[in-house]
């Protein structure tokens, strides 16, 4: 006889599972505290300034546990792996190796136009819209997350001085299927992000007993990145020498275009570029490299193939139309020289490669940095990147010498 009961609502919490974490995961044994970071940039920066290296894990054959010490303690950092069901049997693997006090760092995309960029989102609860979380807890709508790890985030972010704020994050699985009733539904029920991954990373923490909280940082925003309400942030960044980067995907509540919202999925990544030449020139016009001359800015996932045309025309509008920018002391494109540089990643493909060696060249082949966008199915292969003619020299500033200089090396 078929069972009734829909799947997700069979109640077997009771019972253990057939693969045990403790029995499938690596034997090494881990710090108490971990870091489940959805960056792989700033894993690769913790490695290159000497992270060491503790195991991979069994769920995800190119996730690697790092160890870096904070304030004199070991810390565990890991990748946790895109969706849900992944990031559940990282988590799992991790406590089934020791860690009982768990953080998890990662983007979000923006459902209320009033969070802006350089804002924090501390995840106070988590609205169920995915599978994972009810093989560890009874059905429910809504799961909150552990208060003690909210009050600790909360107390960290305001230690830093970072402004943030604590909300509902709407978790799915379904990326193309947030249809615009649905996204209305879920601000109504206060989400104010959506994620992939919180609310099976809060009901996995629940069922092993161990201590979790997350943040989520956001991307694509309301109001251009040039906007003065950003000037602390990139202050900050230049007083230390840290690069500022800016990720081209999210959702701020508005449209990718400037006149509507697009229709097809191939329509918003192409939009993508659109909003990031936006973003370029809101940060040129506004004055910011003029501020603050050794600040750095990477612009990930955008392209870089626009870029020529770009700075062309802001050098032509600028030598009219100066007079209403008085604080720029350079053409645009100067500061775009000194003060940016791009990841590869999704690189344009022209059937004729070398119109692509030519703005390498036109950009600097010190500007642009290899990035694989891996384990994405439009990633980009490193043995098939340089179709064209390189020197040596060339091809070790692409793939390593830009990142080193940008980021630092060990």
């Amino acid at each position: 006889m078929i069972d009734p009961v829909d799947p997700l609502h069979e109640d077997d919490l009771a019972e253990p599972g057939v693969l045990d974490p403790s029995l499938h995961a690596r034997r090494a044994r881990l710090p108490e505290a971990a870091v489940l970071c959805f960056f792989p940039e700033v894993v690769a920066g913790f490695v290159e300034a000497g992270a060491r290296r503790l195991t991979r894990l069994s769920s995800e054959r190119e996730s690697v546990v790092w160890e870096i010490e904070v304030d004199g303690r070991p810390v565990a950092v890991v990748h946790p792996g895109i969706g849900a069901p992944l990031a559940a049997m990282t988590l799992e693997e991790l406590i089934a190796m020791g860690a009982r006090r768990v953080v998890a760092v990662g983007g979000a995309g923006v459902l209320v136009p009033d969070l802006v960029m350089g804002h924090a989102v501390v995840v106070g609860s988590a609205l169920r819209d995915e599978g994972t979380s009810a093989h560890y807890l009874l059905p429910g709508r809504v799961v909150d997350a552990d208060p003690y790890g909210v009050e600790v985030l909360q107390r960290t972010l305001d230690a830093a001085g970072l402004p943030h704020v604590t909300g509902r994050t709407w978790t799915t699985d379904a990326v193309y299927r947030e249809t615009r009733a649905r996204v209305e539904r879920r601000r109504a029920e206060g989400c104010v992000t959506v994620d992939m991954e919180a609310s099976a990373f809060i009901a996995v923490a629940r069922f092993r007993g161990v201590r979790f909280a997350q943040v989520l940082l956001l991307s694509r925003t309301s109001f251009l990145p040039g906007n003065r309400r950003y000037w602390p942030i990139y202050e900050a960044a230049a007083e230390v020498g840290i690069p500022v980067g800016i990720h081209a995907f999210g959702n701020s509540g508005w449209p990718v275009s400037s006149s509507g919202w697009p229709s097809f999925y191939m329509e918003e990544m192409i939009g993508h570029s659109q909003s990031s030449q936006a973003g370029l020139t809101s940060l040129v016009i506004e004055g910011v490299f003029e501020r603050w001359p050794d600040l750095k800015l990477v612009l990930v996932e955008s392209g870089f193939t626009w870029a020529p045309s770009l700075m062309w025309r802001l050098d032509k509008h600028w030598k009219t139309l100066k007079t209403e920018v008085p604080h720029l002391r350079l053409a645009p494109s100067e500061y775009i020289r000194r003060n940016v540089w791009w990841t590869s990643q999704p690189m344009d493909e022209p059937e004729n490669r070398r119109y692509l060696a030519d703005i390498f060249t036109w950009l600097g082949w010190d500007r642009i940095m290899f990035s694989s966008d891996y384990p994405h199915w439009d990633f980009d292969d490193p043995a098939r990147v340089i179709l064209f003619p390189a020197t040596d020299e060339q091809k070790h500033a692409f793939f390593v010498g830009n990142a080193q200089g940008v980021y630092g090396s060990r």
